[in-house]
């Protein structure tokens, strides 16, 4: 179905897991790449693969980050 916002057209699609994987098999025999990527995209988001919940990159990093007021204080405090 074609819609139209601020005068630029775009698409809706509905899908279902299976009309998904169908429409996944059909980009496969056909080899358009581009739509099979978006589909996975779509496939793995709704099997919530892509729900992220409580992530902290922090702890694998050995990193403390500085206030910006002392960083400041630190590298200027030695200028003369």
């Amino acid at each position: 179905m074609t819609h139209a916002r601020l005068g630029r057209p775009f698409e809706l699609e509905s899908h279902t897991r299976d009309s998904l994987r169908d429409a996944m098999t059909y980009a496969r025999a056909v080899r358009d790449k581009r739509r099979e990527v978006k589909l996975h995209h779509l496939m793995i988001t709704a099997e919530g693969r892509n729900d992220y919940t409580g992530v902290n990159l922090n702890q694998l990093v050995a990193f403390t980050p500085e206030r910006f007021q002392d960083w400041l204080m630190r590298v200027w405090s030695n200028v003369s």
